[in-house]
């Protein structure tokens, strides 16, 4: 076996998150994620947009709908993650967030 067949499920059993991983960036990093065995929520603004991301994604992933700026929305969905999954690991903040002052 090589070393990088040993280290593929190196994520197994973890639960992470990975923001704006509807598409693009965002959706690479929570495909491979998936693929070393983590079970991944993917957020995005884009209901429909992040449904299709989750079609191909498998059932390792559980799409929710967020918008990063909504700082208690967040909250809650880390904290229902935990309560869901009973842990959370890992977090890939990859959206942007632009505040106005």
């Amino acid at each position: 076996m090589r070393i990088w067949e040993a280290q593929m499920k190196r994520f197994s059993g973890q639960v992470g998150m990975v923001t704006g991983s509807s598409e693009g960036i965002g959706y690479a990093i929570a495909e491979r994620l998936i693929q070393e065995g983590a079970h991944i929520v993917i957020c995005g603004r884009r209901a429909d947009v992040l449904e299709d991301a989750a079609e191909k994604l498998g059932e390792q992933c559980t799409p929710i709908v967020l918008d990063v700026g909504d700082t208690k929305a967040l909250a809650d969905l880390v904290e229902r993650t935990h309560q869901t999954h009973g842990r959370f690991d890992l977090l890939v903040n990859n959206a942007m967030h632009v505040g106005w002052s």
